[in-house]
């Protein structure tokens, strides 16, 4: 039985559909508290692991402190210097691994800010341009132009598109399946919202019972 499956089965004895409050925060309430209830007991933790930096390596160290003693050996100079080019590409490589990693999971807030702090090549403070070449491309760039109205303003009447017609809104409740549906098209890698629950904890899960108590609730509101 996959992880999945587990998940549904343990939101179905948290949710008795013939045990369904009807008060509005209650309901809303018992469903949350399952479904962060079920993901905390069934889904697999995920453990932070911390790499230490290149500068507290134990050899390193021992070879700095050789050389504290003997500032003038060349060969512990070398060795010194080999030591730190090694584990600095160590350091970058595991640090692009991470990257790559966030990338692949869709996490572009972690990836943009590794990306930031951990870039071996720091961007050049370098002017490649003049001000004068600069302020004389702005003032051309933000001069006053006459532009040209699209046809969409000119004749708004001839696109079809663009006629004022009313929409059609279905005013029923949602159905079972309609909710189920919507469910499938979160996104996954979201922030909890206050009630702690994760998209993945809905999108997931094949309980009937979540989507009966959704649907109770839905039509509450």
């Amino acid at each position: 039985m996959n992880v999945a499956q587990r998940f549904s089965n343990h939101l179905d004895s948290k949710l008795d559909p013939n045990d369904i409050p009807t008060n509005l925060d209650t309901l809303c309430q018992q469903i949350s508290t399952s479904i962060a209830e079920s993901v905390d007991v069934v889904c697999p933790k995920t453990i932070a692991s911390k790499s230490s930096p290149p500068w507290e390596n134990i050899e390193l160290q021992n070879l700095m402190a050789m050389l504290r003693k003997e500032p003038s050996n060349s060969d512990l100079q070398s060795e010194v210097r080999e030591k730190r080019k090694v584990l600095k590409q160590q350091f970058y490589s595991e640090k692009a691994n991470e990257i790559n990693c966030a990338a692949e999971a869709r996490e572009v807030e972690k990836e943009f800010q590794l990306a930031k702090n951990y870039g071996m090549h720091k961007p050049s403070a370098k002017i490649h341009i003049s001000k004068e070449k600069l302020s004389k491309h702005f003032e051309k760039h933000f001069s006053m132009r006459e532009l040209e109205l699209p046809p969409e303003l000119v004749s708004p009447e001839n696109f079809e598109y663009l006629k004022d017609s009313r929409p059609v809104v279905n005013e029923e409740p949602p159905t079972l399946e309609e909710i189920k549906e919507a469910c499938k098209t979160f996104k996954n890698n979201k922030s909890f919202g206050t009630d702690n629950v994760p998209p993945e904890g809905v999108k997931y899960s094949s309980s009937n019972n979540l989507f009966i108590f959704l649907t109770i609730l839905l039509s509450l509101i």
